[in-house]
């Protein structure tokens, strides 16, 4: 779960919604600000390709960021390359991501995304 509600709000989100336990709601690593993720994978660049006309993320240590994502269940206070970053190394790693947003600013990643729902 990615979003830009903070953290405790997306702590009782994510127990209510059983996407996490009380029990890992305790476990080091289970949540991250979006600052703290970005520091976590290390680094990346944002990338503009322009025969796709769509930013790409390349990801500098990829398995720093897999090892991340192992425990990772919620990242808080994200902001829009946060929502990037996570879909772009989940898809480099042969994954499929669903995102849903409510804004403009969700965009981007909703277009990086297999499926993306904008919501109002």
């Amino acid at each position: 779960m990615i979003t830009g509600d903070h953290l405790e709000t997306a702590l009782k989100v994510a127990i209510d919604a059983e996407i996490i336990t009380e029990e890992e709601s305790k476990l080091e690593g289970i949540f991250l600000t979006g600052t703290n993720f970005r520091k976590e994978i290390g680094d990346y660049q944002k990338v503009w390709n322009a025969e796709k006309e769509i930013y790409e993320i390349i990801i500098a240590d990829k398995k720093r960021f897999t090892n991340v994502l192992k425990r990772l269940r919620i990242i808080a206070r994200a902001n829009p390359d946060d929502k990037m970053i996570l879909i772009s190394g989940i898809r480099q790693e042969g994954g499929i991501v669903a995102m849903s947003g409510s804004n403009i600013a969700d965009g981007e990643a909703l277009k990086m995304a297999n499926v993306g729902l904008c919501m109002n």
